[in-house]
């Protein structure tokens, strides 16, 4: 598991707000904890390759590195 960040990107769906966004690096799945009344692990529909740490930009999107050289923003659809 690569540790994450806790979302706060407005630009986000408000589902994922508070998240807290991780990443498996084996698979590259990117999945969030959801801080609900009942905490719940949500499979985002997003996955990078060798996924090696979050972080948060100047805006507050939240970045993902990736070994291979990329560093890719999670944006909504």
């Amino acid at each position: 598991i690569t540790g994450g960040v806790v979302a706060r990107d407005p630009r986000l769906p408000a589902a994922l707000s508070g998240a807290y966004l991780f990443a498996d690096y084996c698979s590259g799945q990117i999945s969030a904890v959801l801080t609900t009344e009942n905490l719940r692990t949500l499979q985002l529909r997003l996955r990078v390759d060798a996924p090696s740490s979050f972080g948060i930009a100047t805006d507050g999107s939240v970045l993902v590195a990736s070994l291979t050289g990329t560093v890719s923003r999670i944006v909504a659809r």
